[in-house]
């Protein structure tokens, strides 16, 4: 909130319930902290997610309602249009990768032409399929958490489909990839050598024509 967003992207793993499927008592906890969270979430062009593994060992019906109560759209395989003295930016989402059913064809029926759109994408490795739609400028991504705990001369603890894009910034067939750290912890409520991380992306209009 004191950066003064314009939209705020969450990629999702918002709980962890070890386990199968919570209980709704052992997901209580969770909740409480999130309500606290995503109430206090402010930005004048709102808040924007997709659900992440993690969210679907606690209930993805369970984690997206409690979301939309918080005014933060949910995006599963759906696209969300934010309008602004005329123009336009369109913000997709796909369903998780590993746990979900990712239909980003659905997705991009959905967007209207000539839109520049964005993506969100639970699991950096989906860029390589949604970079060859040549349709996203920009996938934001999370599920890794830059490994957490990155021992020197080791490769780092990474879950399925993080590699090769554990952290930070790539470019993938002509399309912008930001893996993010995020700011929580799984397993152990410890980091080393890998510090949150909560990105700020100005973007910036292409010129019209003439």
């Amino acid at each position: 909130n004191a950066l003064a967003p314009d939209l705020i992207a969450l990629t999702g793993d918002f709980a962890t319930c070890p386990g199968a499927l919570c209980s709704e008592a052992a997901f209580t906890p969770a909740r409480a902290m999130l309500q606290a969270f995503l109430a206090a979430l402010h930005a004048p062009d709102g808040a924007v997610a997709v659900l992440g593994n993690h969210d679907y060992d606690c209930g993805a019906e369970r984690m997206s309602a409690l979301l939309a109560r918080n005014k933060v759209h949910v995006l599963i395989n759906a696209v969300h249009l934010i309008e602004r003295e005329g123009d336009h930016l369109a913000v997709a989402g796909v369903d998780d990768a590993l746990e979900g059913h990712p239909r980003l064809k659905v997705a991009l029926d959905a967007l209207p032409d000539g839109v520049a759109a964005l993506l969100l994408a639970h699991e950096p490795a989906f860029a390589r399929q949604s970079a060859l739609t040549r349709r996203f400028f920009l996938q934001l991504s999370g599920h890794t958490h830059g490994g957490q705990v990155r021992l020197p001369l080791l490769p780092p603890p990474l879950p399925p489909m993080s590699r090769p894009y554990p952290s930070g910034r790539y470019e993938v067939n002509g399309m912008t990839l930001y893996t993010s750290r995020g700011i929580g912890m799984v397993h152990l409520p410890l980091r080393f050598l890998c510090p949150p991380d909560l990105a700020v992306f100005e973007l910036c209009a292409a010129p019209r024509d003439g």
